[in-house]
């Protein structure tokens, strides 16, 4: 019976020779070295070295440093042990030196147990660092009484209280909470749940300071005490962010749907996203949603009109169109057109919808056609008057072309009368001449 206590035992046994002879090991022994049984393990091992089952073969000689010191008292320690396939294990021995000179012991494989303290201490070390570097502010407090048991640098560095301002007091005690109701809905939900998770409320830092912070906690165990460990993440510039971009939102909205211009907004697929006031004016639409069920790619009056092939083009070709035309829509309005479609882009770069701006620009059509028939019976007139004028100038021509003949031939007939004048004269004097001799002779 003793035998078999011995082989079973669910713990290694042993004995040797100080020289290093195996006398005896149990089932135990043997299965934790790869030895087939005790008997294959001690025939084999005597036939080399007892020295071959360690780690190292110097830690056989401290082992026995070690035995013979604590002579007559058992002694305990850790040690590397190498099995017959080589594989190294953590043992646990517990040896002494008997009185007739041999060691004899307990073994227990410990490898497992190793490998789960390390993996501990790896784990807590992780913790460690995960609680300590983390950017957000933890903070550990006992549950019973709310007080602060620990806290991390991002505590530190979002509220500005060191650890030391803060540990042994509860978040009360320094007046953190900016709304008491916040953190009754935080207990609410631990009371209920034991968690709370991403709770929103604001907090006041050390120099008066209100931040927001998102907000939760889940209750731990340390020591078999109840705490409470807190995650408080600052999204104060968050929340300023999304302020700005409603108020931006808004601003666009309000544009958006205010501006004297009608502006669509569609998918690939055609389905209208975004539209404007305008734009329904424009179109003559009932409404919103109405316009909205429209696919701007098969609606018939687009297609008829030549539009879903416009806004095909713009979206597949990624190129943008400015064109004008007739449109009757599928409320009987007629109106012309200005369409500019621009293809939307999304962050690749890739076309995922199509922007139209559409105005009726049917007044200015028409305008243009009342200006065109004003110039166009302008011009008439004018040429109407040029004409006039033109056969007036032939005319005055004429006129100025007779006077200057007239003036020639009175030219000439001036000329003639002076030339005569001038012969007259010579006759007269020629004349007078002829009297005076005719006088002067009868007189003599």
């Amino acid at each position: 019976m003793i035998s078999d206590i011995f082989l079973n035992a669910p713990v290694g046994i042993y004995r040797v020779t100080l020289e290093g002879k195996l006398l005896a090991v149990n089932t135990y022994v043997a299965n934790m070295f790869g030895y087939k049984s005790p008997e294959s393990m001690i025939q084999e091992v005597n036939l080399s070295s007892v020295a071959s089952l360690y780690e190292q073969s110097s830690d056989r000689q401290m082992l026995i440093e070690k035995v013979t010191q604590a002579t007559p008292n058992w002694t305990s320690f850790e040690q590397k042990i190498r099995t017959k396939q080589g594989i190294i294990l953590d043992a646990d021995m517990t040896i002494r030196l008997t009185t007739d000179g041999y060691i004899e012991g307990f073994i227990s494989d410990i490898t497992q147990q190793k490998l789960t303290e390390r993996i501990l201490r790896a784990s807590e070390e992780k913790c460690h660092k995960a609680f300590h570097l983390s950017p957000d502010s933890i903070s550990i407090t006992r549950l019973f009484d709310s007080k602060i048991v620990s806290v991390n640098q991002g505590f530190q560095r979002i509220t500005g209280y060191t650890e030391e301002e803060v540990v042994g007091k509860t978040s009360l005690d320094f007046g953190m909470w900016a709304n008491l109701d916040d953190r009754n809905r935080l207990f609410k939900d631990i009371e209920e749940t034991g968690t709370c998770h991403n709770l929103e409320a604001d907090f006041v830092t050390k120099d008066g300071t209100i931040k927001h912070a998102l907000m939760s906690a889940s209750v731990i165990k340390l020591d078999g005490v109840d705490h409470l460990i807190t995650v408080i993440r600052d999204i104060t510039a968050r929340k300023q962010t999304e302020e700005a971009l409603k108020r931006s939102e808004r601003k666009y909205r309000m544009l958006f749907d205010h501006t004297p211009i009608g502006i669509l907004m569609v998918n690939t697929k055609g389905e209208v996203i975004e539209v404007n006031r305008f734009f329904l004016q424009t179109l003559g639409s009932p409404g919103v949603q109405l316009t909205k069920t429209i696919n701007v790619l098969t609606f018939p009056h687009m297609v008829e009109a030549g539009i879903s092939d416009l806004f095909g083009a713009c979206m597949i070709e990624n190129r943008p169109i400015d064109t004008e035309l007739f449109y009757t829509n599928k409320w009987g309005k007629e109106i012309y057109l200005r369409i500019i479609l621009t293809p939307k882009l999304n962050e690749q770069g890739y076309v995922e919808g199509c922007l139209a701006v559409m105005e009726d620009v049917m007044p200015r059509k028409m305008a243009e056609n009342e200006l065109k028939r004003a110039r166009d019976k302008l011009e008439l007139r004018v040429e109407e008057r040029t004409n006039k004028l033109l056969k007036a100038n032939e005319e005055l021509e004429i006129e100025i072309a007779e006077r200057e003949r007239a003036e020639r031939e009175l030219q000439m007939s001036n000329r003639k009368l002076e030339l005569a004048l001038a012969v007259a004269s010579q006759l007269r004097v020629q004349a007078e001449a002829a009297s005076a001799a005719k006088t002067e002779f009868l007189t003599n």
